[in-house]
């Protein structure tokens, strides 16, 4: 069994955080409707549902993409973060960057997302929709930088303008989500130093247990 259900919570705002926190790497929309029963839905296969015999007449919807935080997939499949963070781990340099650096994103914390998320439950169940993310754009080649200045290095950097870059500009408008009075707690850097921080001690504890 997955260790985060290993001790079940005992509220529903708990039971809903420990769904997100197990699985929210694979979000790209998030909608949540509490309606007696509790929908998680995500945006890839397999889809993961849960159920509470609980009944509360509130529906709430918010959208959000690019997030990132611990328990994301640090591997081949993982994202732009997850990938950049492993390369400056191992102190790669020079430093390959996917695409010309320019790209655009809009990245939002795991705690903010989860923060946002039960906000808008909470101050609006009125089935109207928000947009959670931290409003704040950052090119790849700023996210790159920074990263390898969390790791204490500087290397040459090498972009990579064979490979595709998407779409260019990924920017989310969160004036309405403000405006119902939340906004993001941890800045870009504050999120990359506490995810880089938690990979960096499940490292040291898989080199450990291999003795």
């Amino acid at each position: 069994m997955d260790s985060n259900f290993d001790n079940p919570p005992v509220t529903l705002k708990d039971i809903i955080s420990k769904i997100i926190r197990a699985r929210w790497w694979i979000f790209t929309s998030v909608i949540v409707i509490l309606t007696g029963t509790i929908y998680v839905t995500y945006s890839t296969p397999p889809i993961y549902e849960a159920t509470v015999s609980v009944m509360i007449e509130k529906s709430s919807k918010a959208e959000t993409i690019f997030n990132f935080g611990e328990n994301d997939n640090f591997n081949e499949r993982g994202h732009v973060i997850p990938q950049l963070i492993m390369k400056a781990n191992k102190g790669m340099n020079p430093f390959h960057v996917w695409g010309d650096g320019s790209q655009v994103r809009d990245f939002l914390y795991v705690e903010d997302l989860i923060d946002g998320l039960f906000f808008v439950m909470e101050n609006d169940p009125t089935a109207n929709a928000y947009n959670v993310s931290s409003g704040q754009s950052v090119t790849i080649k700023e996210l790159t930088k920074m990263i390898v200045d969390i790791y204490g290095y500087k290397p040459e950097f090498e972009y990579d303008i064979t490979k595709p870059i998407a779409i260019p500009t990924r920017q989310i408008d969160i004036t309405k989500i403000k405006k119902l009075g939340w906004t993001p707690t941890h800045s870009l850097r504050d999120g990359l130093e506490k995810t880089i921080n938690w990979y960096n001690n499940l490292q040291n504890n898989e080199v450990l247990n291999e003795f």
